[in-house]
């Protein structure tokens, strides 16, 4: 891990332009916030995406990442974008090795890292949110945000409290984080692949002492993208919801919570009428993979996760975490 994040300081320091094609974001002062974008085959989406970015008061740096386009997105961005810093691999990767890479590449100290079908709520959402990293404890910012297609309920919303509001994790396609405190981490794990990094980062940073607190910006608008595979999203899902109990949960909670965790999955999609086959075979690669690495196995203090979970019920004060 520790070699990939000095690959990835070395790119940021030396682009190479025989590993990806890269278009350069210059700016006269250096911006307070990056927002990094990784997409493929949304163009559409990804123009309104840049363009919330683009008109945000606080000009960030932007970069966007290109995971193996076949509809002319690199191209679009280009030419609609010049200013834009654009990254385009040689082959697809996924989305969570390249918000690794497009993290450690930013030159800001807060990162924006969205998804390609979201648009900002407003014009000073960044500005609104950079003001949140008002204490060196909060590491990042959960951003309240909508699913346009899905209904009006606000998520992530700190809206209405007093306070700092103290949350267990963020949600991927909504949030804000120290570029600093993120590579002490080592960054998302990126054999989970698709679905989970957020919770398994955040319960790690909490055990150093990091915390996530709600923001309170003009809720992000998130536009579910029809070009997904909700298959795969689902077998990889359970897989990681099970691989997250023996990754990080002590024993014995770590046993139950895998066997709750797997009921759960199952009841979901029998409650929704949904494919079971992509959420048996997910349980099954999780808890084989956790037989696998059974001797790396390091999970968080206990307190860390009775702390992690009673957020989960419920967010909590900045105070009560104090009292913990």
């Amino acid at each position: 891990m520790h070699g990939l994040w000095s690959l990835l300081r070395a790119k940021a320091a030396r682009p190479s332009p025989s590993s990806a094609s890269t278009r350069t974001h210059r700016m006269s002062m250096p911006s307070p916030a990056t927002v990094v974008i990784v997409t493929k085959n949304r163009k559409a989406l990804l123009m309104n995406a840049i363009r919330s970015a683009v008109e945000q008061t606080v000009v960030p740096e932007i970069i966007v990442i290109d995971d193996g386009s076949t509809d002319g997105t690199p191209e679009a961005v280009a030419a609609n974008f010049p200013d834009v810093r654009l990254v385009v691999p040689e082959r697809s990767r996924g989305y969570i090795v390249r918000r690794n890479e497009g993290i450690a590449l930013a030159s800001s100290e807060v990162i924006f890292s969205i998804d390609d079908d979201v648009v900002f709520g407003g014009p000073d959402t960044i500005a609104t949110t950079l003001q949140e990293f008002d204490d060196e404890r909060i590491w990042a910012v959960a951003i309240p945000y909508v699913n346009v297609n899905a209904s009006a309920d606000i998520h992530q919303d700190g809206r209405g409290f007093e306070g700092t509001m103290i949350a267990p994790f963020f949600i991927g396609t909504a949030h804000a984080l120290r570029r600093r405190v993120f590579l002490e981490l080592g960054g998302y794990d990126e054999s989970l692949v698709h679905q989970g990094e957020g919770g398994d980062i955040c319960i790690r940073a909490l055990e150093k002492g990091y915390l996530v607190r709600l923001g309170r910006a003009t809720p992000i608008r998130h536009f579910e993208s029809p070009i997904r595979n909700n298959e795969r999203i689902a077998r990889l899902n359970a897989r990681n919801a099970v691989g997250f109990c023996f990754k990080n949960v002590p024993m014995p909670e770590a046993l139950v919570n895998a066997v709750l965790t797997s009921a759960k999955l199952v009841q979901y999609q029998r409650a929704r009428d949904l494919p079971l086959r992509p959420v048996l075979s997910g349980i099954k690669e999780g808890w084989q993979s956790a037989w696998a690495r059974r001797r790396r196995y390091q999970p968080v203090r206990r307190r860390t996760f009775w702390i992690f979970r009673a957020l989960k019920a419920s967010c909590r004060p900045l105070a009560w975490y104090e009292d913990a």
